[in-house]
C-alpha cells in the first residue's frame, strides 16, 4: 500500500470539514484560505472572503471581534468559545451565531492560526423551544387549583423545600418564598392540634413510605383551611460523598369547602356516600388534569426529541466513517514515525492515552444504547398521549384494543422493575360504544393490582376476547391470590389489604362502578396461592347512566 500524502490529506480533511474553516494571518488580518462550509455558512464566494480581513467577518456580542481574535490569535495552543461570536453574511439575516475555536498553528516560517466556526442556530432555536416549554409548565402550574411542592430529607434528617407553586399562597395566606429552605416555617403554619398527625407522616416519608394526610394550616387573619398532602416519596441520592436521602413530590389541595360537606353529610347520616362520591370525583379531575398536562408535554417533548435522535443517527454514521478514517493513519502509522518521529511518538502517546481501540468501540456502544433509549422515550410519549385520549372522553364508538395496548404500555416499566412477565393477548374486536378514557382506567386498576399481587418472576396477562354480545377484557396474574372470606368485600369503598398509606381502596370500587355505568359486569375467580383472574364483559351498545 502507498503511503499516505499528508499535504493531500489535510488539503481533504481542510475541503470536506463539516464546519467552516478559516486559515489567517494574526499578523495582518488576512485570509488565507476558506473551505466550502464557510463559503456555505456566510454566503459569500471564496475570492470575495479571501480579500476580507477575518475581524470583519466576526463580531462579539454584537461588538467588534478584533480585540478577542487578536489576543486569542496570539495564545499557544486552542482558544474554544461556546457562545458570543457570530459570522457575518451576505443574506438578509446579516449574522449567525456560531461557536468559535482557534487554533495557532506552526507553518515555517510564520505561525497561522485556524478559526473553526459551528452554526449554531439549530441549537438556540432548540433552547427557545425548550424555553417556552419551561413557560408553559409554569404557567400550567400558576393556573391549576392545587398546590405542586418538592423537598428532600437528608440523612439526618434535615427537611429542605426545593419548590412550591404560587398557589400556596391562596391556600395560606404566605408566598412561597416564606417556606423555601427549610421547613421550620411551614410547622408554624400548621394547626397546633394538627402537628402530631403531621409528625407521625414525616416519620413515614423519612423510611421511604408515601402517604397521604389531611390537616389545618391557619392563615395570618387567623381563620384555617383544611389541606390534602398527597405525597410520593422516592430515593435521593445528593452530591458525591453524602449519605442518601429521600425526595418529596407532594400536591397540596385546598378541602376546606369538601370538609364543610363532609360536616353537614354526617348530621344526614350520609357521610359514606358522599365520601366516595367526592374520591371519585377528585380522581377524575386528577386524571382530566393530569392527561391535559402529560398531552401537552408529550407534543413539546416530540420536536427536540426527533431533532436528537436524527443527530444522534447522524453521529453515530460520521463516526464509523472516522473510525475507518483513524484505521487509515494506524495503517501509515510506520511511514510517519519514518518521516516525522516527533510526531508519531506523539500520536503513538495520545492514542495509548486515550485508548483508541477501546473508545472507538466503547463509542460505537454508547450510541446505538443511546438510539434505543431515544427509541424507548418516543414509545413512551405515544404510550402516554394515547393513554389520555383527551379528545375521546365522550361517549362513542372506539377499538378498546387500542387503549387496552396503551395503557399496558405504561405499565411495562413497572412490570420490569419488578422483574414479571408483562403479556397482551389480543384478538379482533368489533368496536364498541363506551368512554374510552374511563375504560382505559379499569384496565390500569385491574393490572396494577394484578402486577402488586404477584412476586418477582410473576406473569400478568391481559387478553381480549369477542362475545356474542360484546367483548371480554380478561386480566389473569399468577399471584397470592385473594382469601375466600376478603373475595366478596373487595369491591366495597375503601376496603383494601395494602399496607397503610400504599392503597386508598378505591380502584376496584370505582372500577366496578365504571363498568356498571357501562351496562356490564365484573366477575372474579381467584385461588390462594395460584392467581386471580378478572373479567369485565361489556356491551357493544352501552347507555351512558349519566351525561357525564
Amino acid at each position: 500500500m502507498n503511503p499516505l500524502n499528508i499535504t493531500d490529506l489535510a488539503q481533504a480533511l481542510f475541503e470536506e470539514a463539516g464546519d467552516a474553516l478559516f486559515l489567517f494571518d494574526p499578523d495582518s488580518d488576512a485570509l488565507l484560505a476558506v473551505n466550502p462550509m464557510g463559503v456555505r455558512l456566510s454566503g459569500y464566494g471564496r475570492d470575495e472572503l479571501l480579500k476580507m480581513p477575518v475581524t470583519w467577518l466576526y463580531r462579539f456580542q454584537g461588538r467588534s471581534s478584533q480585540q478577542q481574535i487578536h489576543r486569542v490569535s496570539q495564545r499557544s495552543g486552542i482558544f474554544h468559545n461556546q457562545d458570543g461570536f457570530e459570522l457575518r453574511t451576505r443574506d438578509g439575516d446579516g449574522w449567525v451565531p456560531v461557536n468559535l475555536t482557534i487554533t495557532r498553528l506552526h507553518v515555517q516560517p510564520k505561525t497561522l492560526a485556524l478559526i473553526t466556526a459551528r452554526d449554531m442556530r439549530e441549537q438556540h432555536e432548540a433552547h427557545g423551544r425548550l424555553q417556552t416549554v419551561e413557560a408553559e409548565l409554569r404557567r400550567v402550574l400558576s393556573s391549576v387549583s392545587d398546590c405542586i411542592w418538592s423537598a428532600d430529607i437528608d440523612a439526618t434528617g434535615h427537611w429542605t423545600y426545593r419548590y412550591l407553586s404560587p398557589v400556596i399562597e391562596r391556600i395560606t395566606g404566605r408566598a412561597a418564598d416564606v417556606f423555601i429552605g427549610g421547613a421550620k416555617h411551614w410547622w408554624t403554619v400548621v394547626a397546633p392540634e394538627d402537628r402530631g398527625r403531621c409528625e407521625r407522616a414525616v416519620s413515614h416519608w423519612r423510611r421511604g413510605q408515601s402517604s397521604q394526610e389531611e390537616y389545618r394550616v391557619v392563615r395570618p387573619d387567623g381563620t384555617s383551611r383544611w389541606v390534602r398532602d398527597s405525597v410520593l416519596v422516592s430515593p435521593h441520592t445528593p452530591a458525591s460523598g453524602q449519605a442518601p436521602g429521600v425526595r418529596l413530590d407532594g400536591i397540596l389541595t385546598d378541602i376546606t369547602e369538601r370538609k364543610l360537606a363532609d360536616d353537614l353529610l354526617k348530621e344526614r347520616q350520609a357521610h359514606q356516600q358522599l365520601k366516595l362520591a367526592q374520591s371519585q370525583l377528585v380522581q377524575s379531575e386528577k386524571l382530566a388534569a393530569l392527561g391535559q398536562l402529560v398531552a401537552g408535554i408529550a407534543h413539546e417533548i416530540n420536536n427536540p426529541l426527533a431533532f436528537v435522535s436524527n443527530n444522534i443517527a447522524v453521529l453515530q454514521r460520521d463516526l464509523g466513517a472516522l473510525g475507518e478514517l483513524l484505521e487509515l493513519y494506524r495503517q501509515g502509522e510506520a511511514a510517519l514515525v519514518q518521516h516525522a518521529p516527533e510526531l508519531g511518538a506523539r500520536i503513538r502517546s495520545f492514542g495509548e492515552q486515550i485508548d483508541l481501540p477501546y473508545t472507538l468501540k466503547n463509542i460505537a456502544g454508547l450510541l446505538s444504547r443511546s438510539r434505543e433509549g431515544l427509541y424507548r422515550i418516543q414509545l413512551i410519549v405515544k404510550g402516554l398521549r394515547d393513554f389520555a385520549r383527551l379528545d375521546e372522553s365522550d361517549f362513542k364508538e372506539t377499538d378498546l384494543n387500542s387503549g387496552i395496548e396503551s395503557t399496558i404500555n405504561i405499565l411495562r416499566g413497572e412490570a420490569k422493575k419488578k422483574h414479571l412477565k408483562l403479556l397482551l393477548e389480543l384478538t379482533p374486536l368489533p368496536e364498541v360504544t363506551c368512554f374510552p378514557a374511563k375504560i382505559n382506567q379499569v384496565v390500569l386498576n385491574l393490572t396494577a393490582n394484578a402486577m402488586y399481587a404477584c412476586s418477582e418472576g410473576g406473569t400478568v396477562t391481559v387478553r381480549s376476547t369477542a362475545e356474542p354480545e360484546g367483548v371480554a377484557i380478561h386480566v389473569i396474574d399468577t399471584g397470592t391470590g385473594i382469601e375466600p372470606a376478603v373475595l366478596p368485600k373487595i369491591f366495597d369503598p375503601f376496603f383494601t389489604t395494602k399496607p397503610v398509606g400504599q392503597g386508598t381502596g378505591l380502584g376496584l370500587s370505582i372500577s366496578h362502578q365504571i363498568v356498571e355505568d357501562h351496562g356490564g359486569r365484573i366477575e372474579v375467580e381467584s385461588k390462594v396461592g395460584e392467581g386471580t383472574h378478572f373479567t369485565v364483559h361489556l356491551p357493544l351498545k352501552a347507555t351512558p347512566k349519566d351525561g357525564r
